[in-house]
């Protein structure tokens, strides 16, 4: 998915495929109209943000914005009661796992997937990942995934929540299917993603 790499629009985009609802929360707007049935996009904007408190985000630190109830209205108009739901975490980014209790509480299955070494990235001039905020995702998450040994390595010596999974770059998403007989009985999930960049956070239910 997405060449080498897994952009999590991809994963989105093969959930909808399958008939899942998506919701995506994306920090900065993007300009393209949302066509696609089981679909919401909601920007940082949309729930509030300021420049100030986007300019905190950015440098890895708290934005020191309540952005948990215009999140929550968010939430209240996506879910449907009946559906299995799961959020998906790309990034170690402060203002989504502010919302990691919401999550929690609601019964979503949490999912970090570890795209990358965040320590090294302020080293070319981005400085949006947090150490704590990634040590609270690997020690809270229901599923970790990492894309390289020697991440799933490092990720290892932090007291996860559950063992941490190998998921290489350019994996074929076709070949994550449930069984027919669960197929069958099963109702569409609805998830939530998360994306630092013009992308976002996915959430599912």
């Amino acid at each position: 998915m997405g060449g080498a790499g897994r952009p999590i629009h991809f994963l989105a985009r093969e959930l909808l495929a399958r008939g899942h609802r998506v919701l995506f929360v994306e920090v900065v707007a993007s300009k393209t109209p949302v066509t696609e049935k089981n679909f919401t996009l909601v920007s940082f904007d949309a729930l509030g943000f300021d420049e100030r408190a986007l300019r905190r985000a950015w440098f890895g630190l708290a934005p020191k914005f309540d952005s948990l109830k215009p999140f929550t209205r968010v939430l209240d108009a996506f879910e449907t009661r009946a559906a299995e739901r799961v959020v998906v975490y790309a990034d170690p980014f402060v203002p989504f796992v502010e919302w990691f209790k919401l999550f929690r509480q609601r019964g979503y299955k949490i999912v970090y997937d570890a795209l990358d070494d965040f320590e090294a990235f302020p080293e070319i001039g981005l400085y949006f990942a947090n150490r704590d905020a990634e040590q609270f995702l690997v020690a809270q998450s229901d599923l970790i995934v990492a894309v390289s040994t020697t991440l799933v390595e490092k990720l290892s010596a932090w007291n996860p929540r559950a063992p941490i999974q190998l998921l290489r770059q350019g994996y074929d998403a076709a070949l994550f299917s449930p069984p027919p007989s669960r197929r069958a009985r099963s109702s569409p999930s609805r998830s939530v993603f998360g994306d630092r960049s013009t992308r976002s956070t996915l959430t599912l239910t």
